[in-house]
Parts: structure tokens; sequence; C-alpha cells
């Protein structure tokens, strides 16, 4: 930067203070990060023990009737990688494939509808859909 001779002192000083400004910028930003890392990792480490916990007491918890269906539907998020519908039209039943974040998963064939309340599991049990009336 070209500068007046006679302003040299003052034009050293604010370069000086900017560089200073710049050094505490960078160190704040070093800071902050770190601080994210940190508390990423010390929020993940309280989300798994209280998910652990959760897992154990996962049928009491999940029949717990306090727990909104919102906060069921935050429990299947964990749980669920991906759901596949497969329509067999020639069978007449449509397959579900749920993959499952820690297991290899569960298959259902859904017959239509007929009013029964059940769907066929993969394993060839009945299953009772929630609230469906036994015959």
């Amino acid at each position: 930067m070209m500068v007046d001779p006679g302003n040299r002192l003052v034009a050293n000083t604010l370069e000086a203070e900017w560089n200073d400004k710049l050094r505490v910028l960078a160190k704040a930003r070093d800071d902050r990060e770190r601080e994210i890392r940190e508390d990423r990792v010390a929020l993940d480490e309280k989300v798994r023990k209280r998910l652990v916990v959760m897992t154990t007491d996962f049928k009491k918890l999940w029949g717990d009737p306090t727990l909104p269906n919102r906060e069921r539907k935050r429990l299947l998020a964990h749980i669920i990688e991906d759901v596949t519908l497969i329509k067999l039209a020639s069978e007449g039943t449509t397959k579900i494939h749920v993959r499952l974040e820690t297991s290899p998963g569960l298959s259902m064939d859904v017959l239509p509808n007929t009013g029964s309340g059940s769907a066929r599991c993969g394993s060839g049990r009945r299953r009772s859909r929630p609230g469906a009336r036994e015959p």
C-alpha cells in the first residue's frame, strides 16, 4: 500500500491494529468450531445413552397411553431406515419391506382391504392392525 511518508507511522499503527483484529477473529472462529465439535460429541453421547435406555423399555414406552402419536412417529423415525412397497397385482397383494437401522428388516404381505383388519407377515403368521376387531 502506498502511504505518504509523513503518515507512515499512522499507517503502520492502523495496519497493526487491523492484523490484531484479524487474529482475534480467526481465533474466535477456531474456538467456535472446536466448541461445536465438542458439543456434538457430548450431545451424541447423551442421546446415545438415552436411546439405549429407551430401547430396553421400548415396549413399555410405546404402550404408554400418555405418549402422543407425534412422539411415537419420532421414535419410528430413529429406528426405520426405509420402507419399500411393491404392489403385486397378479397376487392381489402388496409387499411391504421395512428396513430397520439395527436389523435386517421385516417383510409383510398385505392383502386388499377386506375389512378383516389383518396383514400377513413374511413368516406366514397373521398380525392384527392396531384398532382392528378380531373375528
